[in-house]
């Protein structure tokens, strides 16, 4: 194939280029794409760790603020059903994590993310929730969180008896997929309370 250019003078294009062209022009048009060899197993994992958590998972009573003359303790706890999630944020006034002072109940979907690897080396998972509804159910809240996503990490226990989620700072504090954390809370664990 001979292409005439300005000045009368011809460029010759092999014709096994014009065909290469051609299926590339076809591929482009019939809507094949590539698919990764490993989606079905990433896909398979996803599900299997959805699956792992269903049920309730609490937190121990931990300390977060205070004196000698007021403490401050808190729990969480979350459930999961399906693709729904609920987060029990509790607030106390000692350690015996008995008579909230504060509760607050968030309603939402989750879903688990791809398996990334932490700042620290360690291998989570990504992890996001999306909180539809916030309700103050005891107490007061002067400023109650808000509705929204949330973008975070996981680590499972090696033996599924407990979880834990990334650690918050100013930098990684979860309300944009580029501020997920980047290094597991370990001061947290999340232990199953639901009998399975």
């Amino acid at each position: 194939m001979s292409v005439k250019q300005p000045g009368n003078e011809r460029i010759h294009i092999p014709r096994i280029v014009v065909r290469v062209a051609l299926v590339l022009v076809a591929f482009s048009f019939s809507g094949c794409r590539w698919e990764n060899p490993n989606a079905a197993e990433e896909e398979a994992d996803r599900e299997e760790v959805e699956t792992l958590l269903q049920g309730t998972w609490q937190s121990l009573c931990q300390f977060l603020s205070g004196d000698a003359e007021e403490e401050l303790w808190a729990r969480d706890a979350y459930t999961f059903d399906g693709s729904a999630v609920v987060l029990e944020s509790s607030e106390y006034p000692d350690s015996s994590c008995s008579n909230p002072d504060l509760e607050v109940e968030s309603r939402g979907d989750f879903e688990v993310g791809p398996e990334v690897v932490a700042q620290d080396g360690q291998q989570v998972r990504e992890i996001d929730f999306d909180f539809t509804e916030v309700e103050v159910t005891t107490g007061d809240a002067e400023q109650p969180p808000a509705p929204g996503r949330r973008y975070d990490i996981l680590s499972l226990r090696s033996d599924d008896s407990g979880f834990f989620l990334g650690e918050q700072d100013a930098a990684h504090d979860g309300e944009t997929p580029e501020a997920r954390p980047v290094m597991v809370d370990f001061s947290r664990e999340y232990r199953d309370t639901s009998s399975k």
